[in-house]
């Protein structure tokens, strides 16, 4: 005989940030067969941005993983993968979810299936099944693994700091998703249909980053009432005395950023895992690789729609043309980030764009960037070309004496000295 299983509610996932309610669902179900579909949705973040598809600078309300996970918390190899297709026919036009089957046997115990066993196995062989203890714990999240984990530069740390250096990973640097809640496994249907409105609540564990540098012409206030700043490369060229070619940088923003960020912890607090070096990493642009200054380019230091406040800075200098980079964050460590600018003067044809050799370095705070979820920043930094010059005069004029009287300089791994500079940078986030 066929068991039969009936479609018997819609649930609706809303997906929202930071909660750190710790209830768990536990309500009984008798024994029988339940099916429902459950549509899922997301609410936009903090200054935030979407995978798929910037829309201003916002995480859409569109959910942006293909699948859904279940998780056992009591035995990790149970891991049960839901698709996430349209579901127009139940929740209207634009609505996405998935469906999930259960049968809840004489002992208790719980199987879920991620197809409709009354229809039968297609060819796919996509169609699985996970069988739970009445009292299992579960959760759902957006990922496969319980544990997500950062790229890390191979054999190498910050040159300063010797702490983990981190690369954007387009397989690893997505939006990541962790219900707020756990389930047992005879809750879940009830718990799904529970007295707080047909709601799983999901919670975004994530923020997207992006840096950008600039450097310009603060005396070349173009309409004389300090909302727009430029220098040509022709100028750059004039009050350097040298080529833009000659000329690179890269930058590295941390350390709030985890090696390793354990899903399966319903507290936030207790996810973040940072490997040996026990501290937290920094992201590198252009996988740690010094990038040629380019031109043109330009923050804006507002984005406001109410009020024209904002202020344009064009010049040269590095402003990431990938994607944000997105990553979980430390939430629970005090602190705030650190920008370090790594700016290289070089006129030799063979430079080494992977070397710190002739690299000055200036440590920018970043006071107003605590560690958060569920934001989207974006970290600005201005540098005057006077500054610039004055820091490198004596590389310019071919002098073999440090540019900086009494500058401080650091041993960098390589057995080399790396002078830090100052640069009196603007600093903005948004």
């Amino acid at each position: 005989m066929k068991k039969h299983y009936f479609i018997i509610l819609l649930t609706i996932f809303t997906f929202m940030a930071c909660t750190n309610d710790e209830s768990k669902e536990n309500l009984i179900l008798q024994p029988g067969n339940y099916g429902f579909v459950v549509s899922v949705g997301v609410s936009g973040g903090s200054n935030s941005v979407n995978t798929k598809a910037i829309v201003d600078d916002r995480f859409t309300d569109e959910y942006d993983a293909n699948y859904i996970y279940l998780h056992s918390i009591d035995n990790p190899n149970k891991v049960l993968r839901f698709p996430v297709q349209e579901e127009e026919d139940v929740c209207g036009p634009d609505c996405k979810g998935f469906r999930i089957y259960t049968h809840v046997g004489d002992d208790g115990d719980v199987m879920i299936f991620n197809y409709d066993p009354a229809q039968g196995e297609s060819t796919s062989g996509n169609e699985k099944y996970i069988t739970l203890d009445a009292e299992e714990n579960i959760y759902f999240s957006s990922q496969e693994s319980d544990s997500w984990q950062a790229t890390r530069v191979e054999d190498e740390v910050s040159p300063l700091s010797q702490q983990p250096v981190f690369i954007r990973d387009e397989n690893k640097n997505i939006e990541l998703y962790r219900s707020a809640k756990n389930y047992t496994a005879n809750g879940l249907n009830d718990g799904l249909v529970s007295s707080i409105g047909a709601q799983l609540q999901m919670d975004r564990v994530c923020s997207a980053y992006q840096v950008r540098c600039v450097v310009t012409d603060l005396d070349n206030d173009v309409n004389e009432d300090g909302s727009y700043f430029t220098l040509s490369e022709e100028s750059f060229e004039s009050q350097t005395g040298t080529e833009r070619k000659d000329w690179s940088i890269k930058l590295y923003l941390g350390p709030l950023f985890p090696y390793t960020y354990n899903l399966s912890e319903i507290d936030p607090d207790n996810r973040v895992s940072y490997g040996e070096e026990n501290t937290g990493g920094y992201y590198v642009t252009n996988q740690q690789s010094y990038t040629e200054l380019a031109y043109p380019r330009q923050v804006v230091s507002s984005t406001s729609a109410v009020e024209d406040n904002s202020k344009t800075y064009r010049g040269l200098g590095l402003v990431t043309t990938e994607e944000y980079v997105i990553t979980p964050v430390d939430e629970s460590t005090e602190g705030t980030m650190t920008a370090y600018v790594f700016i290289k003067y070089n006129p030799s044809e063979n430079a080494d764009n992977k070397s710190d050799e002739g690299a000055k370095y200036a440590i920018i705070p970043v006071e107003d960037l605590p560690g958060r979820t569920n934001y989207t920043e974006q970290v600005n930094i201005v540098i005057d070309i006077d500054a610039l010059v004055e820091a490198f005069q004596n590389e310019i004029s071919g002098a073999s004496q440090p540019s900086v009287p009494n500058g401080i300089f650091t041993k960098n791994l390589f057995g080399g000295e790396l002078e830090q500079i100052n640069l009196d940078a603007l600093v903005f986030c948004q």
